[in-house]
């Protein structure tokens, strides 16, 4: 006996290349914390040297900076996994990880794209000098060194990632808001008595002996049963009156 499951149960395809665009948007985010990480090595060391204040000011900012960098790569991360949470439980059928997906990735695209127009506008340096601050440190020429301290593939490299992020997650939100994706968030998904069809093996019959003739087969079992003939009482049989005792007898 086989059990047929019925068609709520097969996981729609948006619903899979929902989950699995999360999956790669977790992947992205990891690869995304890595540059950061990297690129912040040089850019500290810059930020101490290019702070030309008496000690221990310069070495202040530079934990400043690490510690900015740090952040930012820890959020990448947390971000990542909960896309990973957020698509296993959506390819699950978790009705709670759809609704959430819709909220944080919502809110990620927006945090992202900020970030983006922010890394932007990093490339851009100010020429001159500015006034010096109460450290005697000009903040243009420090701002200059700073920026100019990043590697020159980390802005391309952080640029792509974040655009192909970005793409992943709109798409996941959209897939996940089609109509196709409904039936796989219902609650009544579960396999029970009401909803499987029963498969039975068919039995091939045996081959007819030789000379005889072919066994015609059982009628088939009606479902509704056949109606009982109603049975009449029973006819009374009459009775032959009984002598009379010794007592009922007249006297002689």
């Amino acid at each position: 006996m086989s059990v047929i499951e019925p068609a709520s149960r097969r996981r729609p395809g948006t619903v899979s290349a929902a989950g699995y665009l999360m999956l790669l948007t977790a992947a992205l985010l990891v690869a995304i914390s890595i540059v950061v990480f990297v690129t912040a090595s040089p850019v500290v060391d810059a930020a101490r040297k290019a702070y030309t204040a008496p000690p221990p000011k310069p070495d202040q900012v530079a934990a400043g900076v690490q510690l900015l960098f740090t952040v930012v790569a820890v959020i990448f991360l947390v971000v990542a996994v909960g896309q990973v949470l957020l698509g296993l439980f959506s390819l699950r059928g978790s009705k709670v990880a759809r609704i959430l997906t819709w909220i944080v990735d919502g809110l990620a695209v927006l945090c992202f794209g900020c970030i983006g127009t922010l890394a932007l506008g990093r490339t851009s340096t100010s020429a001159g000098t500015g006034t010096p601050n109460q450290d005697g440190v000009d903040p243009v020429k420090f701002s200059n060194a700073v920026a100019d301290a990043f590697p020159s593939w980390s802005g391309p490299s952080f640029g792509v990632l974040l655009a192909v992020i970005e793409l992943c997650l709109i798409v996941a939100i959209l897939l996940l808001a089609l109509p196709m994706s409904h039936p796989w968030f219902r609650k009544s998904r579960g396999v029970d008595e009401g909803n499987v069809e029963l498969a039975y093996p068919t039995v091939p019959a045996y081959p007819p002996v030789p000379g005889e003739p072919p066994v015609p087969p059982a009628p088939a079992a009606s479902a509704e049963p056949e109606p009982v003939p109603p049975t009449e009482p029973p006819a009374e049989q009459p009775t032959e009156p009984k002598p009379p005792a010794d007592d009922d007898k007249p006297p002689a």
